[in-house]
């Protein structure tokens, strides 16, 4: 199995910094705020790779670092240090996607990335229709053609279990559950590479979790689309992810596969997080 992406040494602080600022945070400190200085270390060194049709986990508290770490890879917030490495499928050259340019890094996340939120009002525009939003991701990939928008975003909602009659209704029509699907078919709709899924069952009731879970389940044995999953539920993770990061105060303190992971973690803090699940 071939790699798709890897992080390398990836940073990313709000502040200054200052010299006091590695023996003052991190999680032996159980903080990611320098006292000091102020500067807060968001992300410190992350380290990682993703194969090619695999899921990938990501867990940790509020204030972990997890859903910055994926800010990044998504190209919606600037590394302040270190690398992300893309491999595309059709050729072996590898890309650093943090050295591209404002256009470069646009195009790219709008053709090879798609994201799902936890709100939808995040990845959707609450003012156009589900079929608007979905043809606004397929515009910015330069589909350019009504008719192709139009019966790809007809095919994305049947995959997605929408209806598709329902193309021209207003998301506000739409239940939280079914909001978590019209992201998915948004995401979906130019075929990426990489889908990164943000706390997408946090808020929902147990019943449309479970659907959601089995929905994205699906796509990704259909698909075989490479996924990135960020959570704080070590259940969503364990339903999806082959391989687990646990993260604590902005640094990676634990990685390997899922199952290990939860039954015999090594660091305290994921062991921690594990005896709070069960």
């Amino acid at each position: 199995m071939t790699w798709l992406l890897q992080v390398v040494d990836l940073h990313k602080r709000y502040g200054p910094g200052c010299p006091a600022c590695a023996e003052l945070t991190g999680p032996r400190q159980g903080r990611s705020q320098c006292p000091r200085c102020g500067t807060v270390h968001a992300c410190v060194a992350a380290n990682f790779s993703l194969q090619a049709g695999e899921v990938l986990g990501i867990v940790g508290e509020s204030g972990s670092g997890k859903s910055t770490l994926l800010q990044m890879v998504n190209l919606s917030l600037p590394a302040d240090q270190g690398q992300i490495l893309y491999q595309p499928p059709e050729s072996g050259a590898a890309v650093d996607l943090c050295q591209m340019n404002g256009y470069s890094a646009r195009h790219f996340r709008n053709d090879r990335l798609g994201i799902v939120h936890q709100r939808p009002e995040l990845g959707l525009n609450m003012h156009f229709s589900v079929g608007g939003n979905v043809a606004e991701k397929l515009l910015l990939a330069e589909w350019r053609h009504v008719g192709r928008i139009r019966a790809r975003t007809s095919e994305l909602m049947r995959q997605t279990e929408l209806p598709p009659e329902r193309i021209d209704d207003e998301p506000h029509t739409f239940s939280g559950g079914m909001l978590q699907r019209v992201q998915i078919a948004k995401a979906l709709a130019s075929r990426p590479s990489l889908l990164l899924l943000d706390e997408v069952t946090s808020g929902l009731d147990l019943s449309v979790q479970a659907r959601v879970l089995d929905l994205i389940r699906r796509i990704q044995w259909e698909e075989q689309i490479t996924m990135l999953l960020v959570s704080h539920d070590l259940g969503v993770i364990r339903q999806l992810a082959r391989r687990t990061i646990v993260m604590k105060n902005g640094q990676i303190v634990e990685s390997g596969l899922t199952d290990q992971i939860m039954e015999d973690p090594q660091h305290p803090y994921t062991q921690l997080l594990v005896s709070s699940a069960l």
